[in-house]
């Protein structure tokens, strides 16, 4: 018996620290972004009715699993409502998505384009390599996500037709901020069975920055029966629900701590589990536009 992972592409965010940027052509035409640039460079443009977009990626957690998932990236391309493919950047991109978890971001490129709605979002990857925490390197397969009867046509396997949940207004003389989010869902796997190769599938959402908010804090452990209290704990997998559905996920880093980004205002269920602790939900977490709510967790470690 074998398991996937599900890779899940989605969201928008702000600013963002790093490099590396990448692209080539895609299989299906697209028009030239204006004035399209390479990573954390791009320049206003003189055009009234052209806007500025930055794109930009994270990584969420990997479901109680360690792995590490680096991604080359071929091209980005934009497609506007009623027209076509806009190209964002063709400049080659390695993205090791382990760099990039508790609201790490990193910019890929910035582009002039013109000012209109968006739908929908074409990535063509070049490569995925998946390494498990034993060191043991694994095959991928690349699925189409081309389930959209608009994007219908033959292309290559690792073309992914995304579309955003909602639309990406890109307006006149303004900066907008989309995030590309890689989430690895691992299902748990049954004692004794070996993993042969994993499958690739994304998904994309577009979020108003300037509607979202975060959720950070720390998360800590005491012992059933309380000989040890306040204890931070690595690795625990944090998520943030509304309504049963998953809005981001992160694991603990080595300090306990945590952080969700690109939330839009709500209240919501913040849960954390790990082995060995029982699970915790934290109901009417309320977060605000533009602020970043602090949310410590503690956690009981189970009976021995």
């Amino acid at each position: 018996m074998y398991f996937q992972i599900l890779c899940l592409l989605a969201g928008l965010l702000i600013s963002c620290s790093g490099n590396q940027v990448g692209f080539s052509d895609a299989s299906t035409s697209s028009s030239k972004a204006t004035d399209s640039t390479s990573a954390r460079s791009g320049s206003a443009s003189s055009d009234v009715s052209a806007g500025n977009l930055q794109v930009l990626a994270t990584s969420e957690a990997s479901h109680d699993h360690d792995v590490s998932v680096v991604l080359g990236i071929a091209s980005i391309d934009l497609h506007k409502q009623g027209g076509d493919f806009v190209n964002i950047s063709s400049t080659e991109q390695l993205i090791d998505l382990a760099q990039y978890q508790n609201g790490v971001m990193d910019s890929l490129a910035q582009a002039n384009i013109e000012a209109g709605t968006y739908d929908a979002i074409k990535v063509t990857l070049s490569l995925a390599s998946v390494t498990l925490d034993n060191g043991d390197e694994m095959s991928v397969d690349f699925a189409t996500a081309a389930d959209d009867p608009q994007f219908k046509e033959d292309h290559p396997s690792n073309v992914f037709f995304l579309r955003l949940e909602k639309p990406l207004a890109i307006t006149s003389d303004a900066v907008s901020h989309l995030l590309i989010k890689v989430a690895d869902l691992i299902p748990p796997v049954p004692e004794g069975h070996m993993v042969e190769r994993f499958h690739m599938m994304p998904k994309a959402h577009a979020i108003d920055l300037d509607q979202t908010g975060s959720v950070s804090g720390s998360v800590s452990f005491t012992s059933a029966d309380s000989s040890a209290s306040n204890v931070s704990i690595e690795g625990v997998f944090v998520a943030v629900t509304s309504h049963g559905r998953k809005l981001g996920t992160t694991r603990t880093d080595s300090s306990g701590k945590y952080k969700i980004t690109g939330l839009p205002a709500g209240t919501y269920e913040v849960l954390a589990h790990k082995e060995n602790y029982q699970h915790s939900i934290t109901k009417d977490v309320v977060v605000t536009v533009a602020q970043d709510i602090s949310q410590d967790i503690i956690l009981t470690k189970k009976s021995e």
